[in-house]
């Protein structure tokens, strides 16, 4: 699902791998605009999807990589879609490009 567009990238919330965390988002927790924001029913929204920081801190927390980003052809090409995964105490970044490759970093 598309939440929202700016210049540099597109937060993405997939709705079926959103688990709600047991009700406490890690995700809505960690966002500096207090921008994500739990429904009674459903998955992790973004309030205001315009006023997103583009920090990438809710990407980082969230244990079922729900969220992602979709970047800009000049960061990856169109389509290209970045995932975040701790692992051991480190952040794997996952870039998916739209033919299937994936490139994977671990910082």
């Amino acid at each position: 699902m598309l939440v929202r567009r700016w210049c540099s990238v597109t937060l993405l919330i997939n709705s079926q791998r959103c688990r709600r965390c047991g009700g406490h988002p890690r995700c809505a927790d960690v966002c500096p605009g207090n921008l994500l924001v739990l429904p009674e029913r459903g998955h992790i929204v973004s309030r205001e999807p315009d006023d997103c920081w583009d920090c990438g801190a809710c990407i980082k927390v969230c244990p079922q990589q729900a969220l992602a980003v979709s970047l800009p052809p000049e960061a990856g090409g169109q389509g290209s879609t970045l995932r975040a995964k701790q692992i051991a105490g480190k952040i794997r970044w996952t870039l998916e490009h739209p033919d299937g490759r994936l490139e994977t970093i671990d910082l």
